[in-house]
């Protein structure tokens, strides 16, 4: 599992199966009666060597892996190879997190009227 080649304590990449597992075993239930909705999650690395240009480089991260906890649930995912995930989820107020990007979490309210977009920049030197 990438949590665990990360360095990642092995309580956390526990932690992430678990919720794999209750993912899989009734993601779409919720508070919201079933209604459902969409967050576009991006994955931004930023900072290094400045280019020739003058710009600091910032470059999509693939297969990030990206967590989404609302309530009493948890999801899992990993950005494709553009750096950015679409996840369904049931309608209501979400903390997300790149728990490789040493970022908080930020809130994100996913609607049925239209998908929620958030973006994670990581920082780095």
């Amino acid at each position: 599992m990438r949590f665990a080649e990360a360095g990642w304590p092995r309580r956390a990449a526990a932690g992430v199966a678990v919720a794999v597992a209750a993912c899989m075993s009734g993601c779409s239930s919720g508070s919201s009666g079933g209604a459902e909705g969409m967050v576009t999650v991006s994955v931004i690395q930023e900072g290094g060597p400045i280019t020739l240009s003058g710009q600091t480089p910032r470059n999509p991260v693939p297969d990030a892996p990206i967590l989404v906890t609302g309530g009493t649930q948890s999801w899992a995912a990993h950005t494709s190879t553009s750096g950015s995930v679409t996840i369904t989820l049931p309608l209501g107020g979400y903390q997300v997190i790149d728990p490789e990007c040493n970022q908080n979490p930020q809130t994100v309210n996913v609607s049925a009227s239209q998908t929620a977009k958030l973006t994670i920049t990581c920082i780095v030197p």
